[in-house]
């Protein structure tokens, strides 16, 4: 059976590859679509992300959770808080890039023992920032030693820039707290290690600006704890506050809704619920989720037309195929071979057909997305503009849905032939038929339909666009309307050419020449075999024209907007740092302070 197969495609070798080319085109495109859906949420989200720390300078992949531990002898809710935030990254299925801990206590009075003239009395906050050695810079003195501790038991503390200027202080200058004691009950004594600033300024590290200290100085941490924080120490009210830092440009937007969830369930529901700040990805996340859905039913509706055309091109092929070899099955009927044999050489062609379809259209669906990726505008790309295209489990299932889709489109036809004898196929041609969607009005019904959606939005234009501007969904009609009318258009005129051909003929009927007369002839007598190819015809050009036609409607609108909304070619604007985000963590009465930018 397998050679007989063979022989078969061989002989219709240029109907077997029309076939192919029809099932290489459908794969391509039915995979291409999740493959561009995936690559392109998580661009467009990873661009989410970039805008908003392009405009604000923030880290956007950020929680920020702050409790004030009074008095907690012990650190108890400080270890708790500590542990929560530990797990916090594998709760939310995000990648760690930084956790940082910023303790400090209450502003507390404190004295230079320098006996300088300059230096009046100092008000002074002292805290300690995790991995603070390996993001700061020593731009005078030194870093604190390994201990953290001088010779004479004075703590080594760093201050930043803004500090050593406010506060009025000095490399190497000793202070003393009279309020402050350390767990032996001993008056503490900072010793000013160093000046520090940030390594590097872009540094997500920096949540708290060292511009926004001018009044801390930062201690060891592990000696923090020993002296604030351990068993053994004084109690005394911390503000802690606590910066989980995700890698944002690895999230996948399949990871979305889970961490939307798992985000809200944090800010309401938790244990911790109440220290824990409302973070900006979350808007971001639900501005792109938003997004989301309409992009992802105009993508579906979008491509429904170009499915139906390559099936509906399948089945035209494959019923052509059938119709020349009906002659062939009649005779193998006729000796002895089974409707069941027929349907099985049918089926092994039509598995081999699609198989070899799939192993060439998934790569082109691939170079599908890419040139979709790369497409700056209508028929205009960038090759600098690439999706990172992946093929994941969607992308597999489409194509095992495309695989069964093209083998029982395929197949379907040859039912009908394999039943056929010699006697009966005489006898169908004898016979005209009315096509099934002529006897139910399918193409008045599709034309009434797509009537109604227009007259729906040419009376609904001001709703429509309120909904638009709000992001709400619109009615998928409205996507299918000019589907719809291009397909009963198409029916329609099927079902009057033939009335069109008669009225014609019956005009010129004594004036045509043979050649011209046989022509009609044969066109009223066979044409309603050639409906399906004139349809496929009429609805590849109309909807190719109203496509490109819609490309570059929106490749303008666009354009006009973007002019709209920005009039000139650059726009600059002033961004001056201020010391609010200090002051919104530590929850302190502090005059906001602003800080000239560096225009070089």
């Amino acid at each position: 059976m397998f050679g007989v197969m063979l022989q078969k495609l061989w002989h219709k070798k240029w109907m077997a590859f029309s076939l192919l080319v029809g099932i290489t085109l459908l794969v391509a495109t039915a995979v291409s679509f999740p493959m561009y859906r995936s690559a392109a949420y998580n661009r467009m989200l990873q661009d989410e992300f970039n805008a908003f720390f392009s405009e604000n300078g923030e880290w956007p992949g950020k929680n920020c959770m702050v409790i004030i531990s009074k008095k907690d002898n012990g650190g108890k809710s400080i270890s708790k808080m500590e542990e929560f935030t530990a797990g916090i990254f594998e709760e939310l299925g995000v990648k760690e890039k930084e956790s940082i801990r910023y303790y400090s206590l209450a502003s507390a009075d404190a004295d230079s023992l320098m006996n300088r003239d300059d230096v009046s009395k100092l008000e002074i906050r002292l805290g300690c920032l995790s991995g603070l050695e390996e993001h700061a810079e020593i731009i005078a003195g030194t870093m604190y030693s390994e201990s953290g501790l001088t010779e004479d038991g004075d703590i080594e503390v760093l201050i930043s820039e803004a500090a050593m200027v406010n506060l009025n202080l000095l490399v190497g200058e000793t202070i003393e707290y009279q309020s402050l004691r350390d767990p032996e009950g001993k008056v503490i004594r900072l010793k000013i290690a160093g000046v520090y600033k940030e390594m590097d300024s872009n540094d997500p590290y920096w949540q708290v600006s060292p511009e926004n200290m001018g009044n801390e100085c930062l201690m060891k941490e592990e000696l923090f704890r020993e002296y604030f924080t351990g068993e053994n120490a004084s109690g005394y009210t911390i503000t802690c506050s606590y910066y989980s830092l995700f890698d944002y440009t690895q999230i996948d937007a399949s990871e979305v809704e889970h961490l939307v969830k798992e985000t809200k369930y944090l800010l309401d529901e938790s244990a911790f619920r109440g220290t824990m700040k409302e973070p900006a990805y979350l808007s971001i996340l639900e501005t792109f989720q938003a997004k989301q859905k309409r992009i992802s039913a105009t993508l579906f509706i979008l491509q429904i037309p170009v499915l139906v055309l390559l099936g509906a091109f399948l089945l035209m092929i494959s019923g052509q195929m059938y119709e020349m070899e009906r002659n062939e099955i009649s005779v193998l009927k006729s000796r002895g071979a089974s409707g069941g044999q027929i349907m099985r050489l049918y089926l092994y062609q039509s598995i081999a057909l699609t198989g070899a379809g799939c192993l060439f259209g998934l790569p082109l669906g691939r170079a599908f997305c890419q040139m979709l990726g790369a497409a700056d505008d209508f028929l205009r790309f960038k090759a600098s503009r690439k999706l990172e295209i992946h093929y994941n489990a969607e992308v597999w299932f489409y194509a095992l849905v495309s695989f069964v889709t093209c083998i029982l489109i395929i197949t379907i036809p040859a039912v009908k032939h394999s039943r056929v004898t010699i006697v009966n196929l005489k006898q169908q041609r004898a016979i005209k038929k009315q096509s099934w969607w002529e006897t139910c009005f399918l193409d008045l019904i599709f034309l009434a339909i797509s009537f109604y959606g227009y007259y729906n939005y040419k009376n609904h234009t001001a709703e429509l666009t309120e909904r638009v501007l709000r992001g709400e969904p619109l009615d998928p009609l409205l996507y299918i309307s000019s589907s719809l009318f291009i397909l009963g258009a198409g029916l329609f005129v099927l079902r009057i050419v033939p009335l069109l051909v008669k009225g014609i003929f019956m005009i010129g009927k004594k004036r045509w020449k043979p050649a011209s007369y046989v022509s009609f002839m044969e066109i009223m007598k066979n044409g309603r075999k050639q409906q399906f190819i004139m349809l496929f015809l009429i609805l590849t050009l109309s909807m190719g024209m109203f496509h490109a036609t819609v490309a570059r409607t929106i490749s303008q609108n666009a354009r006009e907007n973007r002019n709209y909304l920005d009039g000139a070619d650059l726009v600059l604007e002033e961004v001056w740092d201020t010391n609010a985000s200090f002051a919104s963590v530590t929850g302190e009465q502090t005059e906001l302070q602003y800080y000239e930018p560096d225009y070089g």
